[in-house]
């Protein structure tokens, strides 16, 4: 039921936006009761945290896959940055449904965030931060590459899921970059 829920959700989500989409809305494509659906959600940003999560146990689980072991530091960073960004340029909608759902306050996407399950999984970019960097790093200097390289693959799928009409340079060339600078800057 959860996952009926979820689906049907999402695609409410992406097609009329979540500001416009009520819990009773959701109960009634789901075929249930709003009370039905209490019983499994709290809230409609529940019902979006498990969208969100869902998407990115796809994105992690991608990037566990990855054979890494004969790659280079800087390879590997390169190869997980740019897994990352093709994932969401092969699903631009799960980019919108993650990045650009209107609606949805701070303190909420705060808390996703800050689900520890969401920040040990990204421990796979820090690993690969502290790896293909030249000197040691402090716990504040790693943080800072880390939030760096988020921008930066972040911005690049942003940019070219919606500015892609703009003649951008190859996704290689732009990781490469990008990679460059979480490493050497």
């Amino acid at each position: 039921m959860r996952e009926k829920i979820a689906t049907s959700t999402q695609f409410l989500f992406q097609t009329e936006g979540y500001r416009q989409i009520s819990m009773r809305r959701i109960a009634g494509e789901v075929g249930c009761s709003p009370m039905t659906l209490y019983k499994y959600y709290d809230a409609k940003i529940d019902i979006l945290h498990t969208l969100w999560s869902d998407v990115f146990e796809i994105i992690f689980n991608r990037l566990d896959s990855l054979e890494l072991a004969n790659k280079s530091p800087r390879e590997q960073l390169v190869s997980l940055a740019s897994t990352y960004v093709s994932y969401w340029l092969e699903n631009p909608e799960h980019y919108r449904l993650v990045f650009m759902t209107e609606g949805v306050n701070q303190p909420d996407v705060s808390a996703f965030i800050a689900n520890p399950k969401i920040v040990a999984r990204y421990e796979v970019f820090l690993l690969a931060i502290v790896n293909a960097s030249p000197d040691e790093l402090t716990h504040d200097e790693l943080r800072q590459k880390l939030d760096a390289m988020m921008c930066f693959v972040n911005g690049i799928a942003h940019n070219l899921i919606t500015i892609s009409q703009h003649d951008w340079p190859p996704l290689d060339y732009l990781i490469d970059v990008a990679m460059r600078g979480v490493v050497d800057g």
